[in-house]
């Protein structure tokens, strides 16, 4: 299967915009929710996961995940598949 890339746009501290491409890790639901991991090309050791949100084939938003709870729970999710594979 061919790796998927993107470009995502990302807010620093200092407010400018950061444009990072990243490999799609892939993408799983927890509890009727989508997320998305994402690999940042320039790094090999941090993975960002994001609440995946699809507008159409073509088009979907990236939401962070805002509970410290959720969070984990979606952090352990996504460990718990990675590790079955």
């Amino acid at each position: 299967m061919e790796q998927q890339y993107i470009t995502i746009s990302l807010l620093a501290d200092d407010g400018s915009e950061i444009q990072q491409e990243c490999m799609v890790i892939g993408t799983f639901d927890v509890d009727g929710q989508d997320y998305v991991a994402l690999a940042p090309t320039d790094d090999n050791q941090t993975v960002l996961i994001y609440a995946l949100h699809v507008v159409d084939e073509d088009h979907f938003t990236l939401r962070d995940i805002e509970d410290e709870t959720t969070y984990m729970r979606i952090v352990a999710e996504f460990n718990t598949i990675i590790d079955g594979e």
